[in-house]
């Protein structure tokens, strides 16, 4: 019996991929011959994660966990004829309205892979969602017997980056007052202009001597072309677009930051949330998706149809206040470690199902 992970791509950096690699230690611990495969593979990862093919090799003792975020018609195809047993992990699909004026092609492979999630309820043996957002996501679906697994937030890697030295100058010599950081890919539904229009309000009106930077790859090279633009017609100098940032560089930027903002419109989960309250930054969200739920009381969090003056002044609050911000730090520590139990607790839920199915 072997268990085989199935992702669409695998890359650095990607909340998913680190998923399956977090799970494959423990799974190859007890699976010598465990594996994980994907469509997609970054050059970075070639020496630890296989392609496709590897599945189709798969018995029906086998597992295939298959971890849902987008459509991929070769993966469904895979998913189709393997004769092995399937397990879901379900980290939610983004709605393609969200791109659609920008990739309508893109937008079609994240609808398809709602309508895979469909299709193969049926086959799916064991269903697990990383948070009761998602969960409910499955049920609506059918699925009949869905157990939330929120095992995306264990934040403690991070204990072992080292930030790297020639970051942490260019930050001490560009940020010189609070500084804010938003991290996460630059996409619509994550709502970056948002972000940037609130730091106007709070650069202009509460906050002056405040810098913001936002951090994250760029899909749609347009979107972040106006992104820029609109940091430009605001005359924003204290802010930038990082792009893009790697770990030792991104550490150092955590450990400088002084509030964490996202005005994300769609979330299954929300991995920075919990990287902020790991490095001690209090975190400010609109209640969107699985954020509420992730951040508990360990945030400022806004309603869901919160504007940029509401996001400014909780911003500001947080900036102005010591004793909000040390409250903010102390219940961010302690949601992080009651999640990053969470995550170690059900990843072994999801091992012990997986590797003890022939047992």
């Amino acid at each position: 019996m072997t268990v085989h992970q199935l992702l669409v791509g695998a890359a650095p950096g990607d909340a998913i991929t680190n998923c399956a690699r977090w799970l494959h230690q423990s799974i190859a611990a007890a699976d010598p011959s465990a594996t994980i495969n994907a469509r997609h593979i970054h050059p970075d990862l070639a020496h630890v994660v296989d392609p496709l093919d590897a599945i189709d090799r798969a018995s029906a003792d086998d597992w295939v966990l298959w971890h849902a975020s987008i459509g991929d018609d070769l993966v469904a195809e895979v998913l189709a004829r393997t004769s092995a047993r399937i397990a879901l992990l379900h980290h939610n699909v983004t709605p393609g309205r969200f791109v659609a004026d920008l990739d309508p092609t893109f937008a079609a492979e994240l609808d398809h892979g709602r309508t895979l999630l469909d299709e193969l309820e049926p086959r799916v043996e064991r269903a697990w969602a990383d948070s009761a957002f998602n969960a409910i996501d499955l049920v609506a679906l059918g699925y009949p017997d869905v157990e939330v697994a929120r095992v995306v937030g264990d934040p403690t890697w991070w204990d072992a980056v080292d930030s790297r030295p020639s970051a942490t100058h260019h930050l001490d010599t560009v940020v010189d007052g609070p500084f804010v950081l938003s991290v996460g890919q630059l996409l619509p539904h994550k709502r970056p202009e948002l972000v940037i229009e609130s730091f106007h309000v709070l650069s202009t009106y509460l906050v002056p001597e405040a810098h913001l930077a936002l951090t994250g790859s760029a899909r749609f090279p347009e979107f972040a072309a106006g992104l820029q633009r609109l940091v430009v017609e605001l005359v924003l100098d204290r802010a930038w677009l990082a792009g893009h940032v790697p770990d030792d560089e991104l550490v150092a930027m955590w450990r400088r930051a002084d509030v964490f903002v996202t005005c994300s419109e769609h979330e299954g989960f929300c991995v920075p949330v919990v990287e902020a309250m790991h490095h001690g930054v209090p975190v400010v969200a609109r209640d969107c998706g699985a954020l509420g739920e992730t951040i508990g009381d360990a945030g400022l969090v806004l309603d869901a149809d919160a504007g940029p003056e509401l996001v400014a002044e909780a911003l500001a609050a947080v900036l102005g206040d010591a004793d909000l911000h040390a409250e903010l730090v102390a219940r961010g520590h302690r949601r992080a470690e009651v999640l990053a139990a969470e995550a170690r607790a059900a990843r072994n839920r999801i091992v012990d199902a997986l590797t003890g199915a022939s047992r």
